[in-house]
């Protein structure tokens, strides 16, 4: 015997009553009851994104939360939670952030699905200390190497296949040859 539950969320009773037993006087006794069951809805996933990628101190971050799904409806409520005392309660799938510190920052982010249900996720944001202007790979140079990090991501934006964040020297989201020229008034620069 088998059953299909038409609604999750709900709280069923399983009751089962049997015919009648051969000699048996009494049919009323012949129930069974097993308890109740429970059919629970499925919790929502939470998950995001950051861009840029590798942020420096007194960046704006934008954290990015439209991969939270729920199977249960819609998601109503984003909380973040920064890790500095700041946390941001939104209906909006994106915010922005900006850290004043370098270093490690657990973000964390809870979604509340329509149903009620929550789910949480947290990641690790490093941010980077301030470094010197256009050593683009952070080795403590101005060199060749970073007029080739930043010549090989030329023309490329947030999302762009040779998309490299590093070499956004003007923190505008797209390589041009403002972030070249950046890198060449500095070549041989040290830290």
């Amino acid at each position: 015997m088998g059953h299909r539950w038409l609604f999750t969320g709900y709280t069923y009773n399983l009751t089962a009553k049997t015919g009648p037993v051969p000699n048996d006087i009494d049919e009323d006794n012949n129930i069974l009851s097993a308890g109740s069951i429970s059919i629970l809805l499925p919790f929502p996933i939470a998950n995001f994104t950051i861009t840029p990628g590798s942020p420096v101190v007194n960046q704006m971050i934008t954290f990015d939360a439209t991969s939270s799904t729920s199977p249960n409806g819609n998601i109503v409520s984003y909380i973040w939670d920064f890790g500095e005392g700041v946390n941001n309660t939104t209906q909006f799938s994106t915010v922005n952030y900006m850290f004043t510190q370098y270093g490690n920052h657990k973000v964390s982010l809870t979604v509340v699905d329509s149903a009620g249900l929550n789910s949480s996720i947290w990641k690790i944001v490093y941010v980077q200390g301030l470094r010197i202007l256009g050593d683009c790979n952070g080795d403590g140079i101005v060199d060749i190497m970073d007029m080739a990090l930043v010549a090989s991501a030329f023309g490329s934006y947030p999302g762009h296949p040779r998309w490299d964040d590093r070499a956004d020297e003007h923190r505008d989201s797209i390589i041009d040859v403002f972030d070249l020229v950046t890198v060449a008034l500095h070549l041989g620069e040290t830290g």
